[in-house]
């Protein structure tokens, strides 16, 4: 027995579903009209589109007709799709990704990982692999198995000084003729598979994990600021990761992604960062009522400090830079000259919403790279509510550095 979850629920679930697998929801739409025989044509569409546009956003319910569809369409069970994920079932008795990842028996694991068909390397009708299924089910003790003998692991490799986190195995493909891949491709790119990994580790209470897979960092600390590349947002709005931190009772949890860590560079600049998702993870606390406040207080004063330091630390590094400038050129600069100069110097400054980083010369050896973090929640009890401030003063004046810099007002 299981408890079916409201339309809204449904609703977003679906719609996570939809956009995982299909590049939009008019794709969507034309699957689900050719699994049914239908007419598949612009007024289908149209109304087919309209309807899911209204199930998603929880106005409507599902059909009991749309449930063989749907659960065809992602291979899916019917109690998965209704409890939003809470409740799984195999679909079969045969030995598939979607069964092994549902499995707890490591025997079944065992005979899975030595079939001839290499199915660990290759991805279902579904597109799915065992990895995806069990991150879904949070099967972690077969996760923990799969790492455990190595047939996941974690490589930080470079590429023409880009970082990369990448995901590996120790897993053959068969021969040259039968094409399966080294490790499933979008698993290898998936950005999220190793937050996904560490979140949770993280609700398993497996800290030796949560921190052999660097969890508090992402590969764009590593990269000088100039590499052209893709917004990392992703890394931070990753609910898995920031959720199952945010809701840790675990004290090591809260002062392994609190504390400021360094990463050196190609240029030997040492970057002093903290995890660039904090904020997320303190707006998530703000909200949880049953929060201990001691441990929010801890995080809120080591986020304001970390951001203070960066501030004064740019700073000075700047005005330095400035001044020896000006000072090279051996004599007295009218006040336009010296605003002139101090635009000049700023050239060497930029600061990174998308990454949270921030830096001053970082191609430099004795170069400054950092980041800040902004907190968007607001609390009640002033004590709370003043480091808040605090924190968010020292990240509003490096993210308008340039412009104080520039004025001399900083």
């Amino acid at each position: 027995m299981f408890q079916v979850e409201d339309n809204l629920k449904i609703g977003r679930y679906l719609d996570g579903l939809i956009n995982r697998n299909f590049r939009s929801r008019r794709q969507f739409c034309r699957a689900y009209l050719e699994a049914t025989n239908s007419p598949v044509n612009d007024e289908e569409l149209r109304k087919m589109n309209n309807r899911f546009t209204q199930i998603v956003k929880g106005k409507k319910g599902l059909e009991l007709y749309d449930l063989p569809v749907i659960t065809e369409l992602f291979g899916i069970s019917c109690e998965e799709l209704l409890s939003c994920g809470k409740v799984f079932v195999p679909s079969s008795s045969h030995m598939t990704n979607y069964d092994i990842a549902f499995s707890k028996n490591p025997k079944e694991w065992k005979k899975y990982m030595a079939s001839e068909d290499s199915l660990f390397l290759n991805a279902d009708e579904y597109g799915k692999t065992v990895v995806d299924y069990a991150l879904e089910f949070k099967n972690y003790a077969f996760i923990d198995w799969l790492m455990d003998k190595e047939y996941i692991s974690f490589d930080e490799q470079e590429w023409y000084g880009v970082a990369l986190f990448l995901a590996k195995t120790k897993m053959k493909p068969r021969n040259v003729m039968m094409r399966d891949a080294d490790f499933p491709p979008h698993i290898k790119e998936a950005e999220n598979l190793r937050t996904r990994l560490v979140g949770l580790a993280i609700e398993n209470a497996d800290l030796k994990i949560m921190k052999k897979m660097k969890g508090r960092e992402m590969p764009t600390l590593y990269q000088p600021i100039y590499v052209n590349q893709v917004s990392e947002e992703r890394y931070l709005s990753d609910e898995v990761m920031i959720n199952s931190i945010a809701n840790s009772n675990l004290e090591e949890v809260f002062n392994y992604f609190s504390e400021e860590f360094e990463v050196a560079l190609m240029s030997k600049c040492i970057g002093t960062y903290m995890y660039p998702g904090l904020g997320k993870v303190i707006d998530v606390m703000l909200n949880n009522r049953t929060q201990n406040e001691d441990i929010l207080r801890m995080m809120l004063r080591r986020t304001a400090e970390h951001n203070k330091k960066a501030l004064d630390s740019i700073t000075k590094k700047a005005e330095s830079y400035y001044h020896n400038l000006i000072g090279n050129l051996g004599f007295e600069l009218p006040d336009d000259m010296k605003q002139h100069y101090r635009q000049d110097t700023m050239y060497g400054y930029s600061f990174e919403k998308s990454t949270t980083r921030v830096s001053f010369l970082d191609m430099s050896p004795d170069g400054i790279r950092t980041n800040a973090i902004c907190i968007t929640e607001n609390s009640k009890m002033p004590s709370i509510q003043k480091l808040i401030d605090e924190i968010n003063i020292y990240y509003e004046k490096l993210e308008n550095f340039k412009e104080y810099f520039i004025d001399g007002s900083v």
